[in-house]
């Protein structure tokens, strides 16, 4: 079992109490948020700092055979096919905004994108790996991401899911955001038979916008192991379907 500083508590305290001044999270608000940003999402997301994301999580994602397959929960406009190098046979996006599928299709002719709110089956058992980035965990809390994940995962499959910690969440949301327990990932993992990891992230925030890629890079490449995660901006949580079976992967 991880063992998870006592600071941890009082973010989720703090969370909950700003987001009581908050829109409540619905699918609907979800989906008009992202409609509205469409236009200028990927706009917004081609500064230096965005770039070093994707790179990191580049590093966490297994390479996969040109058989293989992957399934994007919460896809938006399609930029973890770049970030993974995925062929239009291996790839497969679903998300509940209409506007940013549009914008993926433009982008992305020949590849599969679905309209849904990453809940339903997609393809029972057949992905190799199910990608959630940036968010979805907090979208459709822990029970729901489990679902989607088991729904669609191969046994031997694995799933990288990155999300926001209780300390962090992007200026442009404008409904309550309930934070990530990580005792309930854990738990919920380890109940299903996942070997798993959690990741810290924490990015600079201040004058992070004058640094050179490189200096960006070697600034926000060091992630924070478990024992630190409280003072994280984002989790990344990486695992693998093995019900009860020995592992292919090593998942450290």
């Amino acid at each position: 079992m991880v063992a998870y500083p006592f600071s941890f508590a009082p973010y989720i305290a703090l969370c909950y109490l700003e987001n009581m001044r908050l829109l409540e999270k619905t699918d609907e608000n979800v989906s008009s948020l992202y409609n509205r940003l469409a236009n200028k999402y990927d706009k917004r997301y081609k500064r230096p700092i965005h770039f070093v994301e994707e790179e990191i999580i580049n590093d966490f994602l297994p390479e996969l055979r040109d058989d293989q397959t992957v399934l994007d929960i919460g896809c938006g406009t399609g930029n973890m096919i770049n970030v993974g190098q995925y062929t239009h046979r291996q790839y497969t996006g679903i998300d509940i905004s209409e506007k940013m599928l549009d914008t993926a299709i433009q982008k992305y002719q020949g590849y599969n994108f679905i309209h849904g709110d990453g809940q339903q089956c997609v393809r029972a058992g057949g992905f190799d790996l199910v990608l959630h980035i940036f968010g979805q965990l907090n979208y459709m809390g822990v029970y729901e991401w489990l679902d989607s994940i088991m729904k669609n995962l191969k046994v031997k499959g694995m799933f990288v899911t990155v999300c926001y910690a209780p300390s962090y969440k992007p200026e442009y949301i404008d409904f309550a955001l309930p934070p990530v327990n990580l005792f309930e990932v854990e738990n919920v993992l380890n109940t299903e038979g996942f070997h798993w990891n959690i990741w810290g992230l924490t990015f600079p925030t201040i004058g992070h916008h004058r640094l050179s890629y490189k200096q960006l890079y070697e600034t926000q490449h060091t992630l924070t192991h478990s024992s630190s995660l409280a003072d994280c901006q984002y989790y990344i949580i990486v695992g693998q379907y093995c019900d009860d079976k020995p592992a292919l992967y090593a998942v450290t």
